[in-house]
């Protein structure tokens, strides 16, 4: 919703700067999208100059232009007569456009200024002429940014669906209330009545749908073109200036917040008649369509057939033309779900059903009405008639009562008294305090005001999100239970062990989980989500996981180790609850720490494996990997994790594509598993006798799995004395073969009851050495 900064400072004087107020906004919930300082570029370099000679060479008309301090030679394509006032972009201006003002010679002629049309200053869609202003309107020299709303700033602020009350300048002013330290109030609206134009009838035949609706004629009035600042501001405001009655009314909605409609008098027959369509019903409406209609659908008819759709758009039959005399103003209050199922169903969403689609004020209505008949007035002249406010009945305030006990626990912070009076009242909340309880009265604009909640979220966005006390979330991996669960432990073992713990969000949007591969029938869908990009349960950690290591990486970090333990969901059907299931999720990647005159090195298989191992040995269970696949990893890479027989999870390399999802750029390798319970004692005895160490290097073709060498070298090695194989060096070099790979791992063979010699342990390695030979790898010998 599009609004500037004077708009505001009408109904509130005392509004912070513009610059303020772009950190002010966030800071109480309201999302900026666009900020423009609309004299940037052209502060000090526009100046009105009176065209006081006249010369012509063909198309191009020579003017000698007064600017109050002396002359200026421009040149133009445009239409001018001497005596006119032009506004003159100087040297150095630059237009919206982007286009910079420099001095030019045409034909031999000079230029030193350019003479501006309203299209060029973003002011009109299209322009015949450069700027004419009327004598009188500025004087030679004078600066024209005021003239031209442009000594301003643009807001175009993001308004959730709970909030149709900020749909208008007038909601802004009364929501920066608490901030500016005054009240809001409207301009005096000093409009004459004349009682002679009379009432137009009204009936009503669906009060559920309409509960309140104004009528109000002007009489006698011109259709001409709006005042400039009138069709400047809308144009500001994003809207295209038509003519002085319907840019009435469409500023009013964004000066007020409220719609109104305009119909042609002379095109309406007998009273207005507001009432439920019947199925398939038709009308021909402004936007050259025909639209069909139902009978949840609300009609503005007169007793011939229908007018408009109700709170959406009006029909072609009704609207104002170029003759038009006598004008009939609609302001009203429809019901919002009618008006969002109406716009929905028909495909047309307007400025108008926006507002009452989220909930207009219906106190507003009569005082729009006022508003567009004045502006009306204004411009055309005629005569006002007073309004026929039917329905006006009794629209409550909502009584909303808390204790100020429960806000300190429900905030999470002690918000002193005179504060919660101040917001509230600010807020007009009309706030009553008898002791520690605390009642309300919500007006009628605030459609989401319902629950004491709302309430707490009001006074801690103006005391402050920022004086909550500081509170570390949680990390408990305790599924409810209570004391520390080996899970906690494992997380203390695998942070001791020099990996990051990561906190992910639980949520992800269908397209990034569809490039994963994840299966669609097995997601859990949120039924009212943030935005798409939140609209599905995790159905694995790694997502989130890969995310958080890209957010480290492209931050200029070296390699990173991430780990999380938390829950993934997979839906069992409608009947059933999502199926929750709690793994331990890997994601490692970058560049290893390098000391002078070492080789780079990146975090690869080798550490991935060296993680899982370190978990089962810490679980003192025993575990064994078999080829997978899995559409997220690179085929030939993925790896099953088996326990007693069943799978526990895979581990891999990911998708090159799907890395670059992330803007990654080197190898990413992860894993997602069960964690079985430890077995019931971690105990050993610490050895009395050493273990006897042999390292092996090897030779493998580029083309064979780092798991495929590891399972070799550890089926090769298999004897009673054996109790580790552990991966210690992978290297690629000047000293290596093309295409081959250098392999490191070192051995450990043990007996409890004593030391082991070189001569039990020499034939169990050359058996080894024998048997890789044989499968085809080359060892390197010293």
């Amino acid at each position: 919703m599009r609004v500037l900064h004077r708009m505001i400072k009408e109904f509130l004087p005392s509004v912070p700067g513009p610059e303020e107020l772009l950190e002010i906004f966030p800071r109480i919930g309201l999302e900026v999208e666009l900020y423009r300082d609309l004299s940037e570029g052209l502060r000090g370099k526009l100046k009105a100059g009176l065209v006081r000679k006249l010369g012509r060479d063909s198309r191009l008309n020579l003017m000698e232009v007064f600017v109050g301090d002396g002359t200026i030679n421009v040149i133009t394509t445009s239409p001018v007569e001497l005596g006119e006032t032009v506004i003159l972009a100087l040297p150095g201006a630059r237009l919206p456009s982007g286009m910079v003002i420099e001095k030019r010679v045409i034909r031999g002629h000079h230029s030193e200024a350019m003479a501006i049309s309203e299209e060029e200053l973003g002011l009109a869609d299209s322009s015949p002429t450069i700027l004419r202003l009327p004598e009188g309107i500025l004087r030679p020299g004078d600066d024209p940014l005021p003239y031209l709303s442009l000594d301003d700033w643009l807001f175009d602020i993001h308004i959730f669906p709970n909030r149709g009350d900020l749909m208008g300048a007038w909601g802004i002013a009364c929501e920066l209330a608490p901030i500016a330290g005054e009240s809001p109030s409207l301009p005096e609206l000093d409009l004459a009545e004349d009682e002679s134009v009379g009432r137009y009838a009204v009936e009503i035949a669906d009060e559920e749908g309409c509960p309140r609706y104004v009528a109000r004629l002007v009489s006698g009035t011109r259709v001409v073109r709006s005042p400039a600042w009138l069709r400047h501001r809308l144009a500001l405001l994003g809207q295209r200036p038509i003519n002085n009655i319907v840019d009435a009314s469409n500023y009013v909605l964004f000066w007020l917040g409220h719609p109104t409609h305009t119909f042609d008098l002379r095109r309406l027959e007998g009273r207005i008649i507001v009432r439920r369509a019947t199925d398939g019903e038709e009308l021909a409406m402004l936007d050259e369509t025909t639209r069909s209609f139902d009978r949840e659908m609300l009609l503005i008819s007169d007793e011939r057939g229908p007018l408009a759709l109700a709170g959406v758009m009006g029909g072609e039959g009704s609207g104002v033309s170029d003759d038009t005399v006598d004008v009939l103003i609609e302001s009203a209050y429809f019901n919002p779900q009618r008006i969002a199922y109406a716009s929905r169903k028909t495909g047309m969403i307007t400025e108008s059903s926006r507002r009452f689609e989220r909930g207009a004020d219906p106190l507003m209505a009569p005082v729009a009405s006022g508003w567009v008949a004045k502006l009306i007035q204004e411009s055309g002249g005629g005569r006002v008639g007073p309004a026929n406010d039917v329905g006006a009945g009794d629209f409550p305030r909502k009584r909303i009562a808390l204790s100020l006990n429960w806000l300190k626990g429900f905030c999470g912070a002690d918000v002193p008294r005179s504060e919660v009076l101040r917001i509230t009242e600010a807020l007009d909340l009309r706030p009553q305090l008898d002791g520690d309880e605390l009642a309300v009265l919500a007006p009628p604009r605030r459609h989401d005001l319902n629950i004491k909640e709302d309430i707490a979220e009001e006074v801690m966005r103006f005391w402050g999100y920022d004086k909550i006390p500081a509170d570390t979330p949680s990390l408990s991996r305790t599924r409810g239970s209570a004391g520390e669960t080996h899970l906690d432990a494992l997380a203390t073992v695998l942070a001791g062990a020099g990996l990051y713990e990561a906190k992910t969000l639980g949520l992800h949007g269908p397209r990034e989980l569809s490039a994963w591969g994840f299966e669609q029938e097995k997601w859990v869908r949120i039924s009212n989500p943030l935005g798409e990009d939140f609209s599905v349960a995790r159905p694995s950690l790694l997502p989130g996981l890969v995310r958080s290591l890209a957010v480290n990486l492209n931050r200029a970090r070296g390699g990173l180790m991430l780990f999380e333990i938390g829950p993934v969901f997979v839906w069992r059907g409608k009947d059933e609850l999502p199926y929750e299931n709690w793994l331990l999720g890997l994601a490692l990647g970058g560049e290893l720490p390098r000391l002078p005159g070492s080789p780079e090195g990146f975090l690869g298989p080798e550490h991935l494996k060296g993680v899982i191992d370190l978990i089962f040995r810490w679980l003192g269970r025993n575990y064994s990997m078999v080829r997978s696949e899995r559409p997220f990893l690179v085929p030939g890479t993925a790896w099953e994790i088996i326990y007693e027989e069943k799978s526990l999870g895979v581990a891999g390399l990911l998708q090159e594509r799907i890395a670059l999802l992330y803007e990654i750029r080197s190898d990413v390798w992860v894993a997602e598993m069960g964690i079985p319970e430890p077995a019931e004692s971690l105990y050993k005895p610490i050895p009395r006798f050493p273990p006897v160490k042999r390292d092996i290097a090897l030779l493998a073709d580029e083309s064979v799995p780092f798991q495929d060498v590891f399972t070799a070298v550890r089926e090769s090695a298999s004897c009673e004395a054996l109790v580790s194989v552990r991966p210690i060096d992978v290297y690629k070099g000047p000293s290596i073969p093309p295409g081959k790979v250098s392999y490191a791992f070192s051995l450990a063979y043990f007996n409890p009851d004593r030391t082991l010699t070189d001569e039990e342990v020499d034939p169990w390695f050359f058996s080894l050495i024998n048997r890789l030979e044989a499968l085809g790898y080359q060892i390197r010998r010293k």
